[in-house]
């Protein structure tokens, strides 16, 4: 979030001026938030109803009532408030009955220093501006589909039209041509017989004349038709049928722009890509040209502000920049393009390199967009339905099915912008014993009540996974050892301090501890292995093979001294 988005939230801190809460206090002033504090859980009650905060941090070592009484007094002046408990080492173990009670988060003032525990507040600004942002967009979503809707009928209703205009064009065109095959052979008669007969009248003269004037009209005819009917006739029995088959984004835009360049007789075509918050338009697919040879092209978007990129197609000095490129990389003067949109915003435009001067070709590449469009929205669609087989039921988080495409995104990321990725493998102590011991419910339970921490303890931007029964991992972009085995141990003490489970967790970094993303898990695997067979409930970092030997060195040096 930016600063002037930041500034408008408004924090209370309950606590007394210890040095942990002063320097945690310090931390969120200096992230330009609002924060007032507070001594007394009582203070807040009573100014309460003049601001009511978004979130609260309350000590527990300062308040004077017990969580569900402190929650329910909350809940009747300020119930959308997001309440963040810290808690010294007399508190640690109830923290599973906190979150339970309906606390957001738990802070550790004997585990976390205040400045890794001000992110668990900064993450928790995120959910309530991004639940805020999510609400908006169900309604922006609601009213799409709506349009949407309203867009497939009108396009039903055009279709059924073009469709009865085109079996009557090609009723016309059938009839022209039988008549002008009928001609063409009594023609051939008439030349036959003036040929072969040496006294030819002037009547059979005047008969020639007249019915070769006339074929040479009806042929003029036939062609104004074939002109007139062809692209519809092509476009809405070829093009829909084409593009209904298709079954992702990228395969209805190509098909378009391949019918567009056999239809417009070779015309060469494009689509330009965007991305939220890149300064340029990509060409990512064309037709009628070599991808590889323009493949990076792209229309500058710097001129733009955030708010207008959104809506960039519209805009003058998006349409200058377009004609530009244009004339300066594909030597095109003439040019029509369209937005293509899904649900989820627009993803570019559609381009021909040439200026449409006819109605009916204008007609047709305006409601072939449109049709494209309508399917880009039901392929989107389908892909995000398609998506949600990766989501593990029970938890909610992904399985084991997306888990190696995923690592393999952020390593590939990770190395691109030269910044560490780490992992965590977590798997429930003794599961195998627990589940011949209990019953399926109460096993559920544990692996819930373990995902929930682990969900609590992880930020927006990490990747959670159920990939066994009782094993969990957890991606983490940006994120060295040294910070993933700081995480590791508080999901560790959480779960600890639930008195139902505990857990061992293994750790590794790429670049720092595995080359690749196969070694990325299995190193963490390993390590989460290791402590399990000593008995569990540890964090263990992987290392390499050079800090193996090291280690074993410095022991040998040890004992002989």
């Amino acid at each position: 979030m930016s600063q002037n988005v930041k500034s408008q939230f408004q924090i209370y801190f309950i606590g007394e001026n210890s040095i942990w809460n002063q320097q945690l206090a310090s931390e969120i002033e200096r992230a330009h938030l609002k924060i007032a504090k507070f001594k007394q859980a009582e203070q807040v009650f009573k100014v309460l109803y003049k601001s009511p905060p978004h979130i609260v941090i309350v000590d527990f070592d300062s308040l004077d009532l017990t969580a569900q009484e402190y929650l329910a007094r909350f809940s009747e002046l300020s119930p959308e408030t997001l309440h963040v408990a810290v808690l010294g080492d007399a508190w640690s173990s109830r923290s599973t009955s906190i979150l339970s009670a309906g606390f957001y988060q738990v802070l550790f003032k004997d585990v976390q220093d205040p400045s890794s525990a001000f992110y668990s507040v900064d993450r928790a600004l995120e959910r309530i501006y991004l639940q805020y942002h999510i609400e908006q967009l169900g309604e922006d979503t609601t009213a799409k589909v709506s349009e949407l809707e309203a867009v497939i009928h009108a396009r039903d209703s055009k279709l059924e039209e073009f469709t009865k205009s085109g079996i009557k064009s090609q009723r016309q065109e059938e009839e022209y041509f039988n008549k002008l095959r009928s001609l063409q052979t009594k023609i051939g008669q008439l030349e036959l017989e003036c040929e072969e007969s040496e006294g030819k009248t002037q009547r059979y003269i005047g008969d020639y004349l007249k019915i070769k004037s006339e074929k040479d009209s009806l042929a003029e005819k036939l062609k104004v038709e074939q002109a007139k009917s062809g692209v519809g006739r092509i476009s809405y029995s070829g093009l829909v049928s084409s593009l209904i088959k298709s079954h992702t984004v990228e395969e209805a835009t190509q098909d378009w722009l391949n019918k567009a360049n056999l239809l417009f007789s070779g015309v060469r075509a494009a689509f330009f890509k965007y991305v939220p918050g890149h300064p340029y338009l990509m060409l990512t697919q064309c037709s009628g040209m070599e991808l590889e040879s323009v493949r990076g092209v792209g229309v500058n978007l710097t001129g733009l502000s955030p708010l207008e990129q959104k809506s960039f197609y519209s805009h003058t000095r998006f349409l200058m920049a377009l004609k530009d490129l244009l004339k300066g990389a594909f030597n095109s003067d003439g040019f029509e393009y369209r937005e293509i949109i899904s649900d989820r915003g627009v993803l570019g435009i559609v381009v021909v390199f040439k200026t449409l001067e006819h109605e009916r070709e204008k007609i047709f590449f305006n409601d072939s967009v449109e049709i494209l469009n309508i399917v880009v929205h039901r392929n989107s669609l389908a892909f995000r339905v398609h998506e949600s087989d990766f989501r593990d039921e029970l938890t909610e988080l992904r399985t084991h099915r997306a888990l190696a495409a995923t690592v393999e995104l952020e390593v590939s990321r990770a190395r691109r912008i030269e910044k560490p990725v780490s992992l965590l493998y977590v798997h429930i102590d003794k599961f195998e014993k627990l589940t011949q011991n209990r019953d399926t419910n109460d096993i559920d339970k544990l692996v819930k009540m373990v995902a929930l921490l682990l969900k609590k303890s992880s930020r927006m931007n990490d990747f959670l996974f159920r990939v066994d029964r009782g094993d969990f991992v957890a991606v983490l972009p940006h994120t060295d050892r040294q910070g993933a085995a700081i995480k590791a141990e508080i999901l560790r003490k959480l779960v600890e301090g639930s008195r139902q489970v505990t857990v061992s967790v293994g750790v590794s970094e790429y670049p720092a501890i595995c080359r690749d993303a196969d070694q990325l898990i299995s190193a963490a695997d390993e390590a989460m292995y290791d402590v399990a067979e000593e008995g569990g409930n540890q964090v263990c970092v992987a290392t390499t093979l050079e800090e193996d030997v090291k280690s074993r060195e410095l022991s040998e040096m040890q004992e002989q001294q």
